[in-house]
């Protein structure tokens, strides 16, 4: 079965979720999920869409209106990897954008969250 996502809507933030078919963990590639990274990162431009985190788990690829709604997903988002025991703290996920709000770095350059908060 298939679902589709509206994610058009001025103003709002939106947090997308999405899960391989079968739970198929094809993102455990290092690899694959640099591409994954790089095509959002593609698309981003193209579109005008602004990353203000991210967190890639092995099998998983709605809007929030207000700063503490936005940073109570975002540290939801960020703890994935340490529930499923992929690491220790979530700072450590290589694809995660933790580390760029802990340090300021990551593989995938965030947007202002200005907005949001």
């Amino acid at each position: 079965m298939s679902r589709h996502h509206n994610l058009w809507q001025d103003g709002a933030g939106w947090f997308w979720t999405s899960t391989i078919v079968e739970w198929t963990p094809v993102l455990r590639s290092p690899r694959a999920a640099a591409l994954l990274l790089s095509i959002w990162d593609s698309r981003r431009e193209c579109f005008g869409v602004r990353i203000l985190g991210y967190v890639v788990m092995p099998e998983h690829g709605p809007p929030v209106t207000t700063g503490e709604a936005f940073l109570a997903k975002l540290a939801y988002m960020h703890s994935n990897p340490v529930r499923r025991k992929l690491c220790q703290t979530p700072d450590v996920w290589p694809i995660s954008c933790a580390s760029w709000y802990d340090c300021g770095g990551g593989p995938l350059r965030l947007d202002s969250t200005e907005e949001m908060l």
